[in-house]
């Protein structure tokens, strides 16, 4: 039996909207009311990637 996703709502143009606003993993979970370890899932199914490096 395979793991149901159970947070549907995330989305690949809902991640893309807060990477392209510049938010952190752990901004993007906490703002959608959820883990770090949803957070990186999804990333990873939709082959996204947060920006790491954030210096200027």
């Amino acid at each position: 039996m395979g793991r149901t996703d159970l947070r549907p709502d995330i989305t690949k143009e809902v991640l893309e909207e807060y990477i392209r606003k510049g938010y952190s993993q752990n901004r993007i979970a906490i703002t959608l009311g959820t883990t770090q370890s949803t957070i990186f899932n999804k990333l990873k199914k939709y082959g996204l990637q947060v920006q790491r490096d954030r210096a200027k």
